[in-house]
């Protein structure tokens, strides 16, 4: 299997700073990295859907294939310099996001996402 087609799940935390979703990711030296425009809402859409509005901080997985308990899934709805920018299924309307990062994940963009949102047991 060639290094585009493999599956990579990437784990990261993310937590409210001034009210914003941001997250930290020292592999590629990302820190307190603010999440793209549309994102935080579709952050906040799925959270309420698991019943985990109000959290400060959660675990989310994503990753280019299904993996087990995948929640959601987003689909690149155009590519441009902005970074390449994402619809989440089953929602209606245009709620959409850019993730002009995804570049420091995977080598290729890819056309969707699959993710988990958990809550960070303490």
């Amino acid at each position: 299997m060639n290094e585009t087609a493999a599956s990579r799940e990437i784990v990261v935390e993310p937590y409210k700073v001034a009210g914003s979703w941001v997250f930290d990711f020292p592999p590629a030296g990302m820190i307190a990295q603010p999440f793209a425009r549309g994102i935080p809402e579709i952050l906040d859409l799925v959270l309420s859907r698991k019943g985990l509005q109000g959290v400060k901080e959660f675990r989310l997985t994503f990753s280019n294939l299904q993996f087990a308990d995948w929640d959601g899934e987003l689909i690149q709805v155009e590519n441009e310099a902005g970074g390449p920018r994402y619809r989440l299924v089953g929602v209606e309307g245009e709620l959409t996001g850019r993730l002009f990062l995804v570049d420091a994940f995977f080598p290729e963009t890819p056309q969707q996402l699959y993710f988990r949102v958990e809550r960070i047991e303490k």
